[in-house]
């Protein structure tokens, strides 16, 4: 079954960020360790990764309606779910949606967290996030397994939500997809990412990532 995690904080200071399992339980997600260097924490990121079995999504730094808390910061919403591979079309739904800023995806998230009093300073509505299943799946084409990477430009965001609703996942294990802000281009190559977006990156359109040398190839010169 799969499993979501919901991270926010509440408006007072005994109310800080954490992060809730769908059970309630204040659990952090497992495997988000691995994650954390690939992506620039406090930006709005997105992560797909397998590992083993588990199949991760990680949407990171939803805005919310809900203003600032105590110390004057914006507080953000950040959701993790972690499914198997038959769960794979679904969550690269969700991941086209937040690529795309979806409102009716992002409006299901920001009021599925709820401000309260009590410890943590929220709760959250889990059927609310649960019922994004209704919305469909991907669509089940096979996917270009060639490595590229490019600028974390709303062009390329797009393009690559148009990509993730036709096309599997390559089979492969460690992050497949990130998007994030400042993370040098090398360690998004380094880390065999098959898409990867990052704000240090200059390419306006997709670049090749070879496998041998890791290499750019700009994909406008290397169509025959």
């Amino acid at each position: 079954m799969m499993q979501i995690y919901v991270q926010s904080c509440g408006a007072s200071p005994n109310h800080d960020y954490i992060w809730l399992r769908d059970d309630n339980q204040q659990i952090k997600p497992p495997l988000l360790d691995c994650v954390d260097s690939l992506r620039q924490k406090n930006y709005p990121s997105i992560v797909i990764a397998k590992y083993r079995e588990e199949l991760i999504l990680l949407i990171f730094g939803l805005a919310t309606r809900r203003g600032v808390d105590f110390q004057g910061r914006e507080i953000f919403n950040s959701v993790v779910w972690i499914g198997k591979s038959p769960d794979e079309a679904f969550l690269r739904m969700l991941a086209a949606c937040a690529l795309r800023k979806d409102r009716g995806f992002l409006d299901v998230i920001d009021r599925a967290v709820i401000p309260c009093d009590d410890l943590p300073g929220f709760k959250v509505a889990w059927q609310q996030i649960k019922a994004l299943s209704n919305r469909g799946k991907a669509g089940d084409r096979l996917p270009d397994k060639t490595r590229k990477i490019g600028k974390n430009s709303q062009s390329l965001r797009y393009q690559l939500a148009e990509e993730l609703d036709l096309y599997r996942l390559p089979d492969r294990q460690g992050a497949i997809v990130v998007v994030t802000g400042i993370v040098e281009g090398e360690t998004l190559k380094k880390a065999g990412i098959w898409r990867s977006l990052s704000r240090l990156v200059d390419a306006e359109n997709w670049q090749k990532v070879t496998e041998n040398k890791d290499l750019f190839i700009n994909l406008s010169s290397a169509i025959k």
